[in-house]
C-alpha cells in the first residue's frame, strides 16, 4: 500500500490537539471514582535513566464525568495503591461497576493515593 503524501499532509495540518489524555493524571484532591473494569496488567514502566522496568496494573474508570485509564505500579505492600485496590476488590467481591473514593495528596514530587470504600 502506498501513502498519498498530499492527503496525509493535509490530515496532519488539520490535527487539533485537545490537551486531554486517556490516562488519569490525578491532581491533589478527593475524587469519586466509578470502576468500569477489573484490575488488569499493563505495560511495564521503564525508567529512562536506569532502564529499570516496574510492573504496572491499570483499571478503566470514570472520574469527573470522564472515562480514563488509571495506571499504577504493582506495589509490594498493602499500603500501596495496588494493595489498597486489591483489599477493596476483595471486600467488595468485584471492582467492575463499583464506586469508591480516591484521596490524592502530594509533597510536590510524589503523589500518594488513599482508596476509601463508600
Amino acid at each position: 500500500m502506498t501513502i498519498n503524501y498530499q492527503a496525509e499532509l493535509e490530515r496532519l495540518k488539520s490535527f487539533q490537539a485537545t490537551g486531554s489524555s486517556d490516562f488519569w493524571k490525578a491532581e491533589p484532591g478527593q475524587y469519586k471514582v466509578h470502576a468500569l473494569s477489573e484490575i488488569t496488567e499493563s505495560k511495564p514502566f521503564v525508567d529512562k535513566k536506569t532502564l529499570k522496568e516496574t510492573a504496572q496494573a491499570q483499571i478503566r474508570i470514570v472520574v469527573n464525568d470522564e472515562e480514563k485509564i488509571w495506571s499504577f505500579p504493582v506495589g509490594k505492600t498493602l499500603a500501596s495503591t495496588y494493595g489498597q485496590l486489591i483489599q477493596l476488590t476483595t471486600s467488595l467481591g468485584t471492582l467492575n461497576g463499583k464506586d469508591f473514593v480516591v484521596v490524592v495528596t502530594s509533597d510536590g514530587k510524589k503523589r500518594n493515593f488513599t482508596v476509601v470504600k463508600l
